[in-house]
């Protein structure tokens, strides 16, 4: 249906690239001035296999990312579980304790008091988790709510930089293929710029623009605007000045992207042990509460 409303669009004389917004294809928001750019070159094949490639790239990037969480998402569920278990069939066991003894230890009194409140109100805490699991699974679904949870991400401090650094790879790797089809430099800036999921970084290549616009060199304006790397800024001042520009973005691209995933690798391998340390504290935490209320109240009866 959607090539059907294409071709139709297509037809009455409408750009591709307008024909492919109008279709609604679910596609990434970087293919948009990669065909805007083939058609204002007339090398729309290459574009579209740039455009393919990058997507190609970043599937590749997701699975690798949720094939990696499988397992700590399992260790998550596990320790969830145990909790349940423990509230459930052990700490009911001594809850009587809270009500016969007036000194037993704040983290015991915590502990037996949440495992009393968790039994005698079960159906509404597990009404209560199943509502909240729908709310995440319908903000996830909300196109507004995932965009403002990707800029908190940018302003994490290790989530935000592996963010910056992917999105930066984005946005060079544009500038490239962008570049390279002959397209000249403003516009492969506008265009480029479409394709970046950072608000903060669209206002600063905003004026990057603008200084270019002015007559700043590229470089020059990026490194004010704290854009790059030192590295970045060289290799794109040494295309400037060679003649090479699309080439030393490219290597730029290279750079970023590379650094991308080495970083969400790092990341991925701390997440297990996290994870670990997490669940195991929360269940700890429980067993001290309970361990602290029996030696409390075998203190008292000596």
């Amino acid at each position: 249906e959607q090539y059907q409303v294409m071709a139709n669009e297509i037809r009455k004389g409408v750009a591709f690239a307008d024909a492919l917004r109008v279709a609604a294809f679910r596609l990434p928001d970087y293919f948009s001035p990669l065909v805007e750019a083939g058609e204002l070159t007339g090398n729309m094949a290459g574009s579209l296999r740039q455009g393919v490639n990058q997507f190609e790239y970043d599937l590749k990037m997701n699975e690798e990312f949720r094939s990696a969480l499988i397992y700590p998402a399992v260790l998550v569920a596990s320790g969830i579980g145990a909790v349940l278990l423990i509230f459930v069939f052990v700490v009911p066991k001594f809850a009587p304790l809270v009500s016969r003894s007036d000194d037993l230890p704040l983290l015991s009194k915590v502990v037996l008091s949440g495992g009393m409140f968790f039994n005698d109100h079960f159906w509404w805490v597990v009404a209560g988790l199943v509502m909240i699991a729908f709310l995440c699974s319908y903000a996830a679904s909300n196109n507004r709510f995932r965009s403002g949870l990707m800029q908190l991400g940018f302003r994490l401090p290790v989530i935000g930089t592996w963010l910056n650094e992917a999105d930066t790879a984005s946005w060079t790797s544009l500038m490239a293929t962008l570049l390279s089809s002959r397209v000249d430099l403003l516009r492969s800036m506008e265009l480029a710029r479409q394709g970046m999921r950072s608000t903060r970084r669209r206002i600063e290549l905003d004026h990057v623009l603008n200084e270019v616009k002015a007559g700043q060199g590229l470089a020059d304006s990026l490194e004010k605007a704290n854009a790059l790397t030192p590295t970045g800024y060289n290799l794109i001042r040494s295309g400037e000045r060679t003649g090479r520009l699309p080439a030393m973005m490219k290597s730029v691209a290279d750079l970023y992207t590379e650094a991308a995933r080495k970083r969400m690798t790092r990341m991925l391998t701390l997440i297990e042990p996290l994870a670990i340390l997490i669940i195991g504290g929360v269940i700890g935490v429980i067993i001290l509460g309970v361990i602290l209320a029996i030696t409390s109240i075998n203190g008292l009866v000596a």
